[in-house]
């Protein structure tokens, strides 16, 4: 590997395994690697094909120089009692033409003298870079190939020279050199490498949209996945489809085992517990009717019935609870639309309190959900509007809004006495009551409070604006 192609493969490798590549998504992680992998190949590609095309021109000058030294070398004839020489025709036309960019001469080392120069050399003046070319040809560095020659003028030659002996002067070498521009060289480079770097280029492109259609098409199956993921988490589908690639078939099917497990256990744990919860209610029963007929003491009558009464509100509480506050939330979550439960719950507290004569105004979207079951939602907004409508006056405000697409907040005002400052953490605790002349078990906020901690949300008691009490809670979706 050269060192283009090493550098470049240096550099893919510190950027597939850079640490801010985690944070992309797989696919534009993929995306991203293929496209340097690409960008690489491509460069690499680019190099090499440079190089071997300047290889094969620099051949062809060779060839073309080396030809025509042979042709000059078979014409050469010295002329009698001189050093010098002639040639008779000239193979190429462009010797003959003045700054042509096709040169030769014959060189006489052991007299240091020219003995024939063509005449493209003639018209060109004696300057510094003329003496340099001169001085190079004298002083040939190897004989039989081709050579650079870079001038100041920044002007280039190629130059291919070697010494011939005739037959007639055996003893004295004419060294033959045979010069060219590299003008033309440099603009065959130029436009190669202009169609090169164009074709690179639509090669890349044409490349990288098909690996984008390749990754679309085959991360399709995780895109999938990922929705239907999100649709079971909010609870639009209970399973997973089955139609996935033989890759994901495995995962899928662990999943949707594990959410019919979890239902299964969810359930039967609901129904265990709420079977001896009823169980214990109906001894608790028979034992208190049995305290009424059987003849104790107004002292032992009044502990034992505060016993049963406490173990009622107890069991009471525990019956009221939903499975959310009992297990947690659920992995896989549903979520039910809020307006249709509070408009059925607002009848009937105005059929409870047909005496106060609220008027409830609500403030809440159709398509605004709670996310968990319906009794989780008929548990808390029914405690909720039970105290607003036992505590408050005349008025009550229900409101429900987005926050930023992730949560959802439930607001419920009212115009009663409102909640003191110090009371709030107090009321929140179960069995724990601010007003001890209205009836109830003081489980209410309590019970509303567990379920939106166990939504992992945020119940929280403000003053309200219409003079009593705001229940805010903030609930995830």
């Amino acid at each position: 590997m050269d060192r283009n192609g090493t550098w470049t493969w240096l550099s893919v490798t510190l950027f597939m395994n850079f640490p801010f590549t985690n944070r992309l998504t797989l696919q534009h992680r993929t995306y991203a690697r293929v496209s340097l992998v690409v960008a690489g190949f491509i460069l690499a590609m680019s190099f090499t094909l440079d190089r071997v095309f300047q290889n094969a021109l620099q051949d062809q000058v060779s060839d073309r120089l080396k030809s025509l030294w042979f042709t000059l070398a078979a014409q050469l004839e010295p002329v009698e009692n001189s050093n010098l020489v002639t040639i008779p025709n000239f193979a190429d036309p462009r010797l003959s033409v003045p700054g042509s960019g096709l040169f030769a001469a014959v060189y006489q080392p052991h007299q240091q003298s020219y003995a024939w120069i063509s005449r493209s050399f003639e018209y060109r003046t004696e300057t510094a870079e003329d003496a340099l070319f001169i001085a190079m040809i004298r002083k040939p560095t190897r004989e039989g190939q081709l050579e650079k020659i870079n001038l100041k003028g920044k002007q280039a030659f190629f130059i291919w020279q070697q010494a011939v002996v005739l037959e007639e002067r055996p003893n004295h070498p004419w060294l033959i050199s045979v010069i060219e521009s590299q003008a033309d060289y440099q603009s065959q480079i130029r436009f190669y490498r202009w169609v090169l770097a164009s074709v690179s280029l639509i090669i890349a492109i044409i490349l990288l949209v098909i690996t984008t259609a390749v990754l679309r098409w085959s991360f399709k199956p995780l895109r999938q996945l990922e929705k239907e993921l999100s649709k079971v988490e909010h609870g639009e589908v209970q399973q997973f489809s089955e139609h996935y690639p033989r890759e994901l078939q495995g995962l899928v099917s662990v999943l949707n085992r594990f959410m019919d497990k979890e239902r299964e256990q969810r359930q039967r744990y609901g129904q265990v517990l709420e079977n001896t919860a009823h169980s214990l209610k109906t001894r608790l029963t028979v034992l208190k009717n049995t305290l009424q007929i059987n003849s104790f003491s107004t002292d032992e009558q009044n502990l034992c019935r505060d016993q049963v009464q406490q173990m009622e509100q107890l069991l009471a509480y525990h019956l009221q609870r939903t499975p959310i506050q009992i297990f947690g939330q659920s992995t896989v979550r549903r979520q039910v639309l809020i307006k249709p439960c509070l408009d059925r719950l607002i009848v009937a507290l105005q059929r409870v309190y047909p005496e106060k004569n609220m008027q409830v105004s609500v403030d809440v979207s159709a398509e605004i959900v709670f996310p968990g079951d319906e009794s989780d939602l008929f548990e808390l907004l029914g405690n909720l509007l039970d105290n607003a409508f036992k505590y408050g006056h005349q008025y009550i405000r229900v409101q429900a809004k987005l926050e930023t697409n992730s949560f959802v907040v439930l607001k419920i005002d009212d115009d009663g006495p409102g909640i003191p400052m110090e009371a709030r953490p107090q009321v929140l605790n179960r069995g724990a009551r601010w007003d001890t002349f209205t009836d109830g078990q003081g489980l209410g906020l309590s019970l509303a409070c567990e379920l939106v901690k166990a939504c992992q949300g945020e119940l929280t008691i403000e003053k309200s604006e219409l003079g009593g009490a705001t229940i805010k809670c903030r609930i995830p979706l």
